[in-house]
């Protein structure tokens, strides 16, 4: 969830619809600043998208039908959606 909250608070203020926000600020004034927030943005989830991915291929065969399989191959498909969306708007 913590994740998720992240992402939606560098929208808001990406959007510019953020009221005051727990993240540290991000110059965003003009479009090239946008635009290099929003790729910096795209670095970190890739970066955790793909320890993530690490992750559920180091889980033993034996295991790949645990919770810890399930909750690992979900966050990576949320944040490869997450991606898609947000590589479409850069």
């Amino acid at each position: 969830m913590y994740l998720a909250e992240v992402l939606s608070q560098y929208m808001e203020i990406y959007s510019g619809t953020a009221a005051k926000s727990s993240l540290p600020l991000i110059k965003i004034a003009t479009h090239a600043d946008r635009r290099e927030s929003l790729k910096t943005l795209i670095a970190k989830l890739e970066q955790v998208r793909d320890a993530e991915e690490a992750y559920m291929d180091n889980i033993p065969a034996n295991l790949q039908s645990s919770l810890c399989f399930d909750a690992a191959d979900e966050s990576v498909t949320a944040l490869t959606d997450a991606l898609d969306l947000l590589l479409y708007a850069y």
